[in-house]
């Protein structure tokens, strides 16, 4: 899982986009499915990018969460891995 995808094309220079392509694309054709978030607006950029166009892949749009399934996806996986969440704990928004 690779979160906030578009951080790579702001944040990194062009050789550390190049490499980091180059270690992705042996794992993207596998039966590993590796998962990027980007927003909207950075799509065109990521398509433009010489380094990052080649990668397989595959665009799905993902509706935001409603807030108590958002409490869900965080509190469970916490629960699975045996981490607290103070009672009370609220996303915030």
């Amino acid at each position: 899982m690779v979160d906030q995808f578009e951080e790579l094309l702001s944040q990194s220079a062009t050789r550390d986009r190049a490499r980091f392509a180059e270690l992705l694309r042996p794992a993207a054709g596998r039966p590993v499915q590796v998962v990027a978030t980007i927003r909207p607006e950075s799509l065109d950029q990521l398509l433009r990018s010489p380094e990052l166009a080649t990668l397989p892949a595959h665009t799905y749009t993902v509706r935001p969460l409603p807030h108590d399934a958002l409490a869900a996806v965080i509190e469970r996986p916490a629960q699975l891995a045996g981490i607290a969440i103070d009672d009370g704990w609220s996303p915030g928004w």
